[in-house]
């Protein structure tokens, strides 16, 4: 019976194991695609906000929507 439960016990583990190495995989993923395109991205887009403000070509509201949209690659990568 102790071996049983120590069986049951391993594959529990394991599984755990499993789940948490897939996480950790993900959120790998997410921070190499903020380092690599991400981060690029998000200041291109938030330099490009500033300028196009600056210049009149968008009006406020719009200039905010591209700076949460910025923000947004920033904070959910």
């Amino acid at each position: 019976m102790m071996e049983l439960e120590a069986l049951n016990y391993e594959k529990k583990l394991s599984s755990r194991y499993n789940q948490t190495q897939y996480k950790v995989d993900q959120n790998l993923e997410v921070i190499r695609y903020y380092q690599e395109e991400g981060e690029q991205l998000a200041t291109q887009l938030m330099e490009q906000a500033n300028r196009s403000f600056q210049e009149g070509e968008i009006d406020f509201l719009q200039f905010v929507q591209l700076m949460e949209n910025s923000m947004n690659i920033t904070l959910n990568t």
